[in-house]
């Protein structure tokens, strides 16, 4: 029990009424009943029985009216309101900041008495409490404590003997400087002010407070206020204001009792249940990329809506029971959300939180901020919308106590840096009461600085004045341009003169620009394709058409042969109605094939076929079906056809010439794609073209182009032979995709002209290293369109997708294929044959202003914006060949120039946390040799998932690995070894192969497993492959991890199959860098293995042995190496490569002859476990042993 208590319960039990009269403390009592020693004792603690009488007053009055504000000792520490805490918060968090600032300036001509300026400023400070509190930490919590009233300090800085050029420099400067100067929340005093004399009749005033004790409303106390206080003071007469009954610290201490955490629960129920779900930022393109901590910078744009559509929407809205507020909102979130293509958009908007009618008179931050959360349907109308948004908007006042600050603890939202929480878009509907600083006897002008401050990405600002409305767009200059921001308020406009004529119309018809983007297809005089490359045999039938490694072809040739393959078609019954699928390897035939479908007026395709399809189909050795439609590509068949052009079969620019899935693509279609591709490719007859395998398939110009031009096609067979044929010096064109020229190492003296390169985007660093040496350009291909943009590539300049052609019109569109306004988000289309034809690409984009098109996300490819942004961040940065994004992990491919891949992730990890928002920031990055691709040359993104998840498993499954050691001793000062197979396990090779339908190589990496845990006696068995071909990698697997757990008890044969299934797992998604899994593999088993394996085995064939032994070594090289030279039906041999100081060469002979020993028994059909395997085996060696102690016994039977 305090004191004080004591004291008044002891009054009490002598019939002393303690009581307060005012502020005074007073009594009464019976005559001669007040005991000395009370009196005493209450003079000694006086001022502790006042304090406890005022808290036994307040909560009597609490008692009786709970809405009752009353005062509390300011003396004391008091709780920082809801508000004010979240204020407090951010400058915490961001360390002190310039953007809750509130300043103002004034220029002041007249006669300015300085002395009543700084009395009525000291004035205000001692009538409101709130401008002199400071802000402290108790205990871990903040507190607001008022200090003594003093002497506010006032500079006047003397400009006046300045000339005038350099005086208004001066006054710019030190208003930006005070207007951005911070204040410092734990000592300073919430109010600023300074004066700068221009002259003796002209003066500059700066006020500036801070939001913590202020808001629109107080702004206009306090200059009503300051006015009443000036005039005082210049008269000399008393002020006429009344006392304040409370002060902003007892409406703070009020709030926190009546608002506790029970109340506060009922209404974070509603809060949470509107917010479900709803998008943590808003999808709006930005101009700049968000930074990783936000900047308040920003400009306003500014319009006027006239009298006569403020007069027609106020009228639509009363007539559906609505304000102006919430019409005005919903034509924002709708402007946000068409321009973002979304439907679900959440938007803030301030309220003043002067819901008690006690605040009114007091300076203070009262203001909260509520969240309004649009949602529509594909059919909603604009009325709808309204209607729904009224309903929300009425229930969301109701529950507008929850402070925002206090709702994102409550939900838990993440807080960052570069964003606000919940909402980044703000809107506004001025409606506070507003003050003019009109001081007596001089001339008042409001001065604007230039240092825009915002707090969210946009605000837009209305408010209504005689002529009409007023909008005020605010916008984030390190986010968006002006550009932008006024073709957003154009769509506003457009939008709100459309609800004011139709209220009903659906919101995805509603036109966001008043004149759009108009494109048309130029005219072409075009002739069907085969007719002008018959034009250029007649030109040059003797110059080579085609060479590839089986020779080569004229363009007399390449035409005869294909009109032959036409007529032999023709007597097949193959018509203008079919299309012929083309199965050829790529060689001549496949053009053939394809130029002949085309004089028939037919088309070709590639997709494979199965077995039973009943389509004309042209093969190379045929025996895929029995149809009569499925002919053999063999020239014996039709060399008797004559080879004269086609003349009597009539082909239309619109007959169909490629069908690629659900695509058709017609002559005149394909003819715009080659008027693209010339466009973009310096190609004549001079030009000597790469082709790779697919390019002529996914793409008709690429081929047809090259040959319209008179240029010389080259074939080659694979991926991996393009570098081999960009380093012959004959290649001067090529297009390729990013991935198939990152497997061509770089050399500056090639003689390539001009390089064309597709799936560029997420590309940059290695695009730029090219362009360094060779023209480079980014071109847009999607499925069988092809040259759709390109972008000349400059070294270290960012790029994207370029310029549109001209033949292939680009349009982004909206759902409703409405034109998207220039900077919005939409989905990009190719303009059909016809003007009412549109074609998917599956892209989302935008146009820039410049007319330039940007790519915005892959939804067909499942790339979204962020993840997209990421991989061209990633893109940009020094070695980095490669990059896919998935869900939170990232999939890097560096280049060979990069001498320690973990440092290089280091230091990528340390740029995005400095350069990326953190939500950005992925948490897991994968180093790997090669990424997977599409036969678009596209990543193959599901597979770098499967990838992810395998790794993410198989990590976690090995939990007990042998110790494997590392060497760093080079292969050349190793001892060699030779490995070959007997001709008994090179015929059981053959036969496991054939049984388990894979390739030698693989056989014998399966094989080897079970030598190796036979040989090393342990069930787990792990070694290194490199060089093996998989299907969707273009070059051979550079390494990769192969970890395996033997079940012994398996039948033999599905243990086979499980290895060898588990084998192209490995190939096909564990293509990771081995010091990057060993890292992560010690991560977590908290081991300290140096690598998971101690064997490679390398089937890539060097040109020398030599320039194997001499390759520059990496930090995880096996201790035992097995490079295999040849691998064929007749001979597998190579050579062992052995760290003598960690195994012995005897110990790898005996692997070597473990290896041919097993071979044999895992084809025998009457062993049916690996027990019984090794069982034979160790019977084999013991008959050996007993077979070697005869042969030598002395006296015995010599043989």
């Amino acid at each position: 029990m305090s004191v004080s208590l004591e004291i008044y319960e002891q009054a009490r039990n002598n019939n002393i009424v303690l009581y307060l009269k005012g502020d005074q403390l007073a009594y009464v009592s019976e005559e001669g009943g007040f005991p000395a020693q009370l009196k005493e004792q209450i003079r000694e603690h006086k001022d502790s029985i006042i304090s406890f009488l005022k808290q036994l007053r307040e909560k009597e009055q609490a008692k009786a009216d709970p809405m009752l504000i009353t005062p509390v000792d300011n003396k004391t520490l008091l709780p920082l309101s809801y508000a004010q805490q979240g204020l407090w918060f951010v400058d915490k968090l961001e360390g002190g900041s310039s953007q809750y600032n509130i300043p103002a300036a004034f220029r002041l001509r007249g006669a300015l008495n300085i002395d009543a300026i700084h009395r009525a400023l000291d004035a205000l400070v001692e009538r409101h409490e709130v401008l002199r509190s400071i802000f402290v930490v108790d205990n871990g919590e903040p507190f607001q404590r008022v200090m003594p009233s003093e002497r506010v300090a006032f500079p006047v800085i003397d400009l006046a003997e300045m000339e005038a050029a350099e005086q208004q420099a001066e006054v710019n400067k030190q208003v930006v400087q005070e207007m951005s100067k911070t204040f410092d929340l734990s000592t300073d005093l919430m109010l600023r002010a300074k004066l700068l004399r221009l002259s003796a009749d002209e003066h500059i005033m700066m006020f500036t407070m801070h939001h913590i004790v202020s808001d629109g409303w107080s702004q206009a106390v306090l200059v009503r206020e300051f006015i009443h206080f000036y005039d005082c003071f210049c008269k000399g007469v008393a002020s006429t204001l009344a006392p304040l009954e409370i002060q902003y610290g007892d409406y703070a201490s009020w709030q926190r009792k009546f608002y506790d955490e029970q109340a506060l629960d009922q209404q974070f129920a509603y809060w949470k249940e509107r917010l479900d779900g709803a998008p943590k930022r808003h999808s709006l393109p930005l101009d700049y990329a968000r930074l990783p901590q936000q900047k308040f910078a920003g400009r306003t744009y500014t319009w006027m809506v006239d009298d006569r559509l403020r007069t027609k929407i106020k009228s639509m809205a009363k007539q559906r029971g609505s304000t102006l507020f919430m019409v005005l909102y919903s034509v924002y979130s709708i402007v946000i959300g068409r321009w973002s293509q979304t439907r679900d958009v959440v938007i803030g908007s301030p309220i003043a939180g002067r819901t008690h009618p006690q605040v009114a008179p007091l300076i203070g931050y009262f203001i909260n901020s509520i969240v309004y959360r649009s949602q529509w349907e594909k059919d909603t109308s604009f009325a709808q919308l309204l209607e729904q948004n009224r309903v929300n908007t009425l229930v969301a006042y109701d529950n507008q106590n929850i402070p925002l600050e206090t709702l994102v603890d409550k939900l838990k939202v993440s807080r960052e840096l570069s964003h606000s929480p919940i909402f980044q878009l703000m809107f506004t509907l001025q409606n506070n009461e507003t003050s003019e600083l009109d001081l007596p006897g001089l001339q008042v002008e409001s001065l604007g600085g230039d240092n825009d401050i915002i707090k969210y990405d946009m605000e837009m600002e209305a408010a209504e004045l005689d002529s009409g409305i007023q909008f005020l767009w605010n916008y984030s200059t390190y986010l968006f341009n002006e550009q932008t921001v006024e073709s957003m308020a154009e769509s506003f406009n457009v939008i709100l003169e459309q609800i004011a004529d139709n209220p009903d119309i659906a919101i995805e018809q509603l036109k966001l620009q008043r004149s759009a983007r108009h494109v048309e297809l130029p005219k072409l005089e075009a002739q069907p394709i085969h007719l002008q490359f018959e034009q250029m045999v007649q030109q040059q039938p003797s110059a080579v058409a085609i060479e590839s490694e089986q020779g080569y072809l004229t363009y007399a040739q390449l035409n005869g042969r294909a009109n032959q393959f036409a007529r032999y078609l023709q007597a097949q019954g193959f018509s203008a109605i079919d299309t012929l699928y083309v199965d050829l390897p790529h060689t001549q035939s496949r053009y053939v094939a394809m130029l002949a479908a085309l004089k028939l007026g037919a088309s070709y395709s590639y997709d494979v076929l199965d077995a039973s399809s009943d389509q004309w189909r042209v093969t190379e050795t045929g025996s895929h079906t029995s149809s009569p439609k499925e002919m053999v590509m063999m020239y014996e068949l039709f060399e008797h056809y004559d080879q004269s052009n086609l003349y009597d079969v009539f082909v239309s620019v619109f007959n169909d010439a490629l069908q690629y899935g659900k695509h058709s693509l017609s002559h005149q279609a394909v003819y715009r794609q080659i008027q693209s591709q010339l466009a973009t490719q310096s190609i004549n007859h001079d030009a000597q073209v790469l082709l790779s395998p697919d390019n002529c398939y996914v793409s008709a110009s690429d081929w047809l182009g090259a040959l319209l031009a008179g240029a010389k096609l080259h074939l080659v067979q694979s991926n991996e032979a393009l570098a081999l044929a960009i380093a012959s010096g004959a290649i001067t064109h090529a297009t390729m995709s990013a991935a198939q020229l990152a497997s061509i190492p770089w050399q500056p003296d090639y003689q390539v002209q001009q390089l064309c390169i597709t799936q560029a985007d997420t590309n940059m660093q290695l695009l730029w290293q090219w362009a360094s040496a060779y023209e480079v350009r980014s071109i847009l291909n999607v499925g069988p369109y092809s040259y759709l943009s390109q972008v000349k590539v400059s070294s270290e300049q960012v790029f994207n997708l370029g310029v549109m052609s001209d033949y292939q019109p680009l349009l982004v569109l909206h759902e409703s294929k409405q034109v998207a306004p220039v900077g919005a988000r939409g989905r990009l289309y190719l303009q059909g044959d016809t003007s009412d034809a549109h074609i998917d690409t599956g892209l989302t984009a935008r146009v820039l202003a410049d007319g330039t098109f940007e790519l915005l996300a892959s939804p067909a490819l499942e790339v979204s914006s962020q993840q997209l942004q990421v991989e061209q961040f990633i893109a940009r940065q020094q070695y980095v060949e490669q990059v896919a994004v998935t869900d939170d992990n990232v999939s890097i491919r560096y280049s060979r120039d990069c001498e320690d891949v973990n440092a290089a992730l280091a230091t990528l990890i340390h740029i995005m946390k400095h350069s990326l928002p953190a939500y950005m920031v992925p948490e897991h990055l994968l180093p790997v040799p090669q990424l997977p691709l599409l036969q678009s040359g596209a990543i193959d993104r599901k597979m770098v998932k499967q990838q992810v998840a395998f790794w993410q498993s198989h990590i976690k499954a090995f939990a007990q690995l042998p110790v494997n050691n590392l060497s760093s001793k080079p292969l050349a000062a190793r001892d060699k070894v030779a490995f070959v197979l007997d001709e008994q396990a090179q015929q059981a090779l053959v036969r496991l192969a054939d049984m388990l339908s894979i390739d030698l190589p693989r056989a014998l990496c399966v094989a080897l497993t079970i030598a190796q845990s036979i040989h090393e006696e342990s069930k787990i068995v792990s070694h290194a492959l490199s060089g093996v071909t998989v299907a969707h990698l273009v070059e051979p697997v550079r390494s990769v991890i192969n970890l395996n757990q033997l079940d012994e008890g398996l039948p033999i044969t599905e243990l086979l199959t499980q290895l060898s299934a588990q084998l192209e797992l490995a190939l096909s998604c564990g293509a990771v860098d081995k010091s990057w899994v060993t890292q992560q593999y010690n991560d977590y088993h908290n081991s300290k293995q140096d690598s998971l394996y101690s064997l490679e085995v390398n089937f890539e064939k060097p040109e020398n042995i030599s320039r194997l032994e001499t390759q520059k070594q990496d930090v995880n090289v096996a201790g035992v190496v097995l490079q295999i030279s040849t691998i064929d039906l007749h001979r597998v041999k190579g050579e062992w490569y052995v760290d003598t100081d960690l195994y012995s060469s005897s110990t790898i002979s005996a692997l070597t002859s473990g290896l041919n020993a097993v071979l044999p028994w895992l084809t025998r059909q009457e062993l049916h476990t690996l027990v019984e395997v090794k069982q034979q085996l160790k019977e084999q060696v013991r008959n050996r042993m007993r077979s070697a102690k005869r042969k030598f016994k002395p006296g015995g039977i010599r043989k």
